[in-house]
Parts: structure tokens; sequence; C-alpha cells
């Protein structure tokens, strides 16, 4: 039970307990310390918890990909462990996907290799690799270049978030610049689509219910790293907590790995004066970064 649940003759919680915690909360820890032979992590806000009782979390090691002419758009992301398919009609005209048992396994977040192009192939849209493979269309988060549905400046920075591909390009001016898998708002909590302005960069912010990889709606994540606010409390941010990037986990706000938050919000604007922790762009919305969202 958590406190307040028990009603009135519910017992005082111990002067020295600042807060009950349910299984699957994240703390941010800012040390170590040891007390009577016990470790306890210190948090950012000045509580301890005994070390014994915490399951570190690191992240993911997603990178993206900084595109240039070696690199160039459409990039195409693996978001599960794949092996190519061969494509064998049968006698009765059918089609199957054979597995091809020469062709090594496509490792998770890697780029696809010998990727050429998707297209249809006879009922199904699939994606062609070199030397006649195939992959199904599940199989591929694919980053593609879009022209800006705004004028842009030579120089401005804007990210567009594909939600059918799960995927962020980061753009500097008409060109993209950097690209990587993300994960948006599940069924029910779909992150929404349009044309928005960046409104509040925090290096950390505190947030709840944050999709299933968080926990429900008890769960509570101090310090989320790199965030962005775009609408209302839908943000780019980065989500150490879960690794499904390339697949729906949130609750509306778009999750990136760290190492991707990172290099966006530097990207963007408005940019954090050095010292401080986070800025509003309220006041002069013109020069915030835009948030192009589609299906």
């Amino acid at each position: 039970m958590l406190e307040g649940e028990l009603g009135g003759d519910e017992p005082a919680r111990p002067a020295i307990v600042a807060r009950y915690l349910s299984r699957g909360f994240f703390l941010a820890g800012s040390g170590l310390e040891s007390v009577e032979g016990r470790l306890f992590v210190r948090t950012v806000s000045g509580a301890y918890v005994q070390q014994a009782r915490l399951e570190e979390r690191r992240g993911s090691e997603l990178r993206g990909i900084e595109l240039d002419e070696a690199h160039p758009l459409p990039i195409p992301f693996a978001v599960r462990d794949a092996f190519p398919r061969m494509r064998r009609v049968r006698e009765d005209g059918s089609v199957s996907w054979i597995r091809d048992r020469e062709a090594g396994r496509i490792e998770r977040h890697g780029i696809v290799p010998g990727w050429l192009r998707r297209e249809r192939v006879g009922d199904e849209i699939m994606h062609i690799l070199e030397g006649d493979r195939y992959l199904h269309l599940h199989f591929v988060g694919l980053a593609e270049r879009i022209e800006p549905p705004f004028r842009v400046g030579a120089e401005e920075s804007w990210v567009h978030v594909d939600l059918s591909e799960q995927t962020l390009v980061l753009y500097r001016g008409p060109e993209p610049v950097y690209a990587t898998l993300v994960s948006t708002g599940l069924e029910g909590h779909q992150t929404p689509t349009g044309v928005f302005h960046i409104r509040r960069k925090l290096i950390s912010s505190t947030m709840a219910n944050l999709g299933p990889e968080a926990g429900d709606d008890r769960y509570r994540i101090e310090d989320v790293p790199w965030t962005q606010y775009f609408e209302g409390s839908i943000a780019l941010h980065a989500a150490f907590w879960h690794n499904r990037f390339g697949l729906p986990r949130s609750h509306g706000c778009v999750n990136l790995p760290p190492h991707a938050a990172h290099r966006v919000f530097e990207a963007t604007a408005p940019r954090i004066p050095a010292g401080w922790h986070g800025l509003s762009a309220e006041p002069a919305r013109s020069e915030a970064s835009r948030v192009v969202v589609t299906e």
C-alpha cells in the first residue's frame, strides 16, 4: 500500500522517511555514501536510498548517424533483429518468403546493409536488399528527407519526427545533418502531429506517466535529461530506462536515446546560456526551433 491509501487509521510515517517509493521509480543519483557498512545513493534532491534497493540503468548505446555525402538519406535502421528473406513463388502462384540461410543476422539498431529501396512486391510492401533479398516492412525504420513545410533560414535548425517510421531527422536549413530512431506515443497516447515550436528547454526535468517501460501512473522519474517541450507536456527528451527505439513506447513524448537527445538539444534554439539549467522560449517563439511531426 502507498501512503494515504489506508484512510484515517494509517500509521504515521517515520520521521526519517522522506517519501515512499513504489517499485519501478527512477532516481537520479549524485553520489554514494557508506553508513555503518551499508551503501546509500544520495539523490539530486538530497535524500538517500539504500543501494541494494536500486538497479542501475545506463541507457541505450544507440548513437544515431551524422549525415554527409558518404551517409545520405534515406537511412534504413533495423528496429528488430532480422534475417533477410528470399522470394519463392509456389506452383499455385502464391508467394512465400524463405529465410536466406547464407545471410547473417541484421542486428537491431544497426543500419541495414545492402538496402536498395522500399516498394510493393505482390500484395506486400517490402524493403529490397542487394542480392535479391528482402525484409518485411516492420523490420525497418526508414529515415527519409522531407521538404520543410515553411520558409527556412540557411542556418536554421529544425526537427522532423516521422511517426510511421519512428525516426527523427535534424536539419540545418534545408539540409539533413543527423538521424536517429525514436519512440513516440502508444495507441491512446499518440504524439500529436503538426508544426510546433520548442517552448521550453531544460537540461533535466522530473516526469511521471511516461509509458510502460517507465511504469504505471504511480511512476516518477527524476532528472530526465535533455528535455525540450514543444506542445503542452509533450517533449523531445532522453529515455535511459528502455532500449526499444524504433517502436512506440511513450505516453506521447518523443523518446530519444541519450546521445541522440543531447545531439539534438545542442543544435536547436533557443540555446541555453552557460551555467543555466533551462530556458523558456515563450516570449520569443519566432527564435525557437520548429518541430514537425508527421504520420
